[in-house]
């Protein structure tokens, strides 16, 4: 049953990822060309500041899915209906925060970065993703309800179609008005088809829900007390994330934002299509946690790991071959970073895609005691970004992640949840990483050895060929050399016989 529901959530999740990826990229170019490289900037920035203000969420998603798990799965209606009450009502809070934090954060913007200043209606622009954003969480807790009940792909279907349709517009307002006022209003517009779809949604699949509940005092206090925990992860996530382009837009200026979003949204993009996978199993691996021994949670702990050390082998090396190409072909010579930039934005992007493994084992077993990691991630990140973008410039921000996902995300964070879900050592932990990190290296120094880094394409019709090629090579030599664990063999059998079963 986990298998089939995984493997519908992942095949739905898919088409609708790709349909926005590659839509994505069309919107962005048309921006650019429509509204200018400042503009583009500034609708970045103000996107990243969404991000850093989304810290008032606080995790309550979550923590409300991680204690939502069990009762769903007994069947205990009352449980899960105070617990989505507790949430909801969380939220109604959350979303007046946000307004009020927003503000807040417009005018300190505004005063303190020129480059944002100088647009004419640029608060009036920030008031509109303000609002916008409290509007989203009138109906988070429905997702949260969905997806914690392995209906993922409910959420991604309604989400996604929105998401889809709204783009597909914006596209078209900006190529006939060129206005930016027009491109966020329809993001409002499809929110509101959207709380209306999700309600129905829940009404009808879920009529025991009671969200005006008044007596739930025990669960908003679970709630509550999960929330302390995870708010940390989320504060450090917002630190790590999305202080980037503020910082960039601050010490150099919106162009650079462009730039450098410009190959964020190429990794951004590439690991929302593995995150299918993670947001697909979360569910499930939280599942089989409530139920198995210690053994067997080692057994696939292990092979979680080792699967997305292969994902982030095969991907880093495709797109470090490739995505210059890609942004000359894309958006022109002049968004094209150096080589010393892009080999540390590659190696951040394989610490993004591995460590998808990390979140789907903290998100499903409810570890979240690690408060004071996720904090000292975001602290180094920006202490060490802003101390190197003054000395070496754009390359500073770079290497400021860099050095927070060596510290917090490759050594502290994993070994934190090796002791609390498997109890176990230090050097079990190490034992237990040798195998994908050794595997890893070896395919990166036998890929370079094979394939040259510097191509030039002429078009993107050869640029697909050249990238097919690379992907082929890549993808074959790499999955030969890690068929040399016992951990890649087994997932790959128990992926395959998931397949297999999914087609009877």
């Amino acid at each position: 049953m986990r298998s089939k529901k995984t493997l519908k959530n992942i095949k739905v999740d898919l088409v609708i990822t790709l349909l926005i990826v590659l839509l994505g990229f069309v919107s962005r170019k048309v921006f650019i060309e429509y509204m200018g490289s400042n503009f583009t900037g500034l609708m970045l920035l103000f996107v990243q500041l969404i991000g850093m203000i989304n810290i008032a969420e606080m995790g309550v998603g979550t923590a409300t899915a991680s204690l939502l798990y069990k009762p769903l799965s007994q069947n205990k209606h009352d449980v899960v209906s105070n617990i989505l009450t507790s949430a909801a009502k969380v939220y109604n809070y959350i979303s007046l925060l946000v307004f009020i934090i927003g503000i807040a954060t417009g005018v300190i913007v505004y005063f303190s970065v020129a480059s944002v200043s100088v647009i004419q209606y640029a608060p009036l622009y920030w008031l509109m993703y303000v609002l916008n954003t409290a509007l989203s969480y009138r109906f988070a807790h429905y997702l949260i309800l969905l997806t914690a009940d392995q209906k993922y792909h409910s959420t991604r279907i309604i989400q996604g179609g929105a998401k889809v349709a709204c783009i597909s517009i914006q596209l078209v307002m900006i190529c006939l008005f060129k206005n930016f006022f027009i491109y966020i209003l329809c993001e409002s517009i499809f929110l509101l088809i959207q709380l209306w779809f999700f309600s129905q949604k829940v009404k009808n699949e879920y009529p025991y829900i009671r969200t005006n509940a008044s007596s739930v005092h025990n669960e908003f206090q679970q709630v509550k007390d999960k929330i302390k925990n995870v708010f940390f992860h989320k504060l450090g996530g917002v630190l790590v994330f999305n202080t980037d382009y503020l910082i960039i837009s601050k010490f150099l200026n919106l162009s650079a934002v462009t730039i450098y979003s410009s190959y964020m949204m190429i990794f951004q993009a590439l690991v929302m299509v593995v995150n299918i996978l993670g947001n697909s199993v979360t569910a499930s691996v939280g599942n089989f946690l409530s139920q198995k021994d210690l053994k067997e949670k080692k057994q696939l702990w292990d092979q979680i790991i080792i699967l997305f050390f292969y994902f982030a082998t095969c991907i880093t090396l495709v797109t470090l071959l490739t995505i210059t190409d890609f942004i000359r072909l894309w958006i022109g010579n002049d968004y094209v970073l150096d080589q010393l930039t892009l080999y540390v934005l590659a190696f951040n992007l394989f610490v993004l895609i591995s460590r998808i493994s990390l979140d789907i084992l903290k998100n499903a077993s409810g570890e979240f005691g690690d408060i004071y990691l996720p904090i000292f991630e975001g602290v180094v990140n920006i202490i060490a970004s802003i101390y190197l973008v003054n000395k070496i410039g754009f390359l500073g921000v770079i290497v400021g992640t860099a050095i927070s996902n060596i510290l917090i995300i490759c050594l502290a964070k994993p070994l934190y949840l090796f002791r609390k879900v498997l109890n176990g050592s230090f050097s079990g932990f190490i034992l237990s990483i040798i195998t994908p990190v050794s595997l890893a290296f070896v395919s990166i120094i036998i890929i370079f050895s094979l394939k040259n880094v510097a191509t030039k394409n002429s078009d993107f019709y050869h640029w697909a060929i050249d990238a097919g090629q690379t992907s082929v090579i890549v993808f074959f030599t790499v999955t030969i050399i890690f068929l040399f664990s016992n951990d890649f063999r087994l997932v790959l059998r128990r992926l395959i016989s998931a397949l297999s079963k999914s087609k009877k």
